[in-house]
């Protein structure tokens, strides 16, 4: 709550508090963001970058999370890394509508061989992101796979 009332010393005891109690805690990321926030809109960016490098570290796939990082970097005057960091952003962004492999984390340059692998291991569209497919493409020979379609390797090793 004292996050949202602005008073941000307080918030940042009791999140300080949260991680320094609870390293591995379930909302760890999240309270890194929020000290990320904090010490962004205080204008303390190295000290923002820390924070929202820490909540990444756990939680890579936040599109927020990355362009937030970007805007204390360019505040900070970094602004190479600030690129990377809104490079990152746009690449977990989900757009809904236009193609089913939009609402994953494949990247939109990857959908041609996306769509190859799904062919071979018989993956419906409508059936993206659920368990059966996840096992499926767990169980998948990666190795054999890069062979028949004759570029790198897909994933990790099996």
């Amino acid at each position: 709550a004292y996050f949202y009332l602005d008073n941000y010393s307080e918030a940042l005891k009791m999140f300080e508090q949260y991680v320094n109690g609870l390293p591995n805690g379930e909302r760890y990321a999240t309270v890194y963001f929020f000290i990320g926030e904090i010490y962004r809109l205080t204008r303390r960016y190295q000290h923002a970058d820390i924070a929202y490098s820490m909540a990444l570290k756990k939680e890579p796939g936040v599109s927020l999370w990355w362009y937030r990082l970007g805007r204390a970097r360019e505040d900070g005057g970094d602004k190479a890394g600030a690129k990377k960091a809104y490079e990152q952003a746009i690449g977990f962004l989900r757009i809904s509508g236009f193609d089913p492999l939009d609402q994953t984390a494949i990247h939109p340059e990857s959908y041609a061989k996306a769509y190859l692998v799904m062919k071979e291991l018989e993956i419906e569209e409508n059936k993206l992101g659920s368990e059966e497919v996840i096992n499926k493409v767990k169980a998948a020979n990666k190795l054999a796979l890069k062979e028949k379609l004759a570029w790198g390797i897909v994933g990790a090793q099996s």
